[in-house]
């Protein structure tokens, strides 16, 4: 029996056809799988750890910052900075040696100053795991 030129070169299209199609089909499902194990085991907690200031409240000689916790893993505040122009006037820590704020809570966390401030303020609120969050606010004199 005496084959075609014709049917060997379409059986040698069809052949490659198969293969590429395996092959892209078996290389694009280890990736997915590949993908999705980086994703669900590599990265840090601290890309889900997002704190926001919601409220200052300024006394004579010590601040109360209403902190809320719109992250999905519980956070440590361990430092409070003032800063003006651009320089860090106080590192302060919180009354509570360690504030904890579960996902979705806020909590009141009150800093005593070291001496009276006046103008423009910038407050920046620090976890543990570096996620910071700032607020500025305008501090009238008397």
């Amino acid at each position: 029996m005496i084959v075609n030129d014709e049917v060997i070169k379409l059986m040698a299209m069809m052949f490659m056809f198969f293969v590429t199609t395996g092959s892209a089909a078996s290389l694009y499902t280890w990736l997915s799988d590949w993908q999705i194990k980086i994703k669900s085991e590599t990265l840090p907690k601290v890309i889900f750890s997002l704190i926001r200031v919601e409220a200052i409240s300024f006394r004579e000689n010590y601040i109360k910052l209403y902190v809320r916790n719109i992250g999905n893993v519980n956070v440590s505040i361990d430092s409070v900075y003032l800063i003006k122009d651009g320089n860090v006037l106080a590192k302060l820590i919180p009354t509570e040696a360690t504030i904890k704020i579960s996902p979705g809570e806020v909590k009141e966390i009150v800093v005593y100053l070291p001496y009276n401030v006046k103008g423009k303020i910038t407050i920046k609120v620090v976890t543990s795991g570096g996620v910071a969050s700032i607020y500025t606010v305008h501090v009238n004199t008397k």
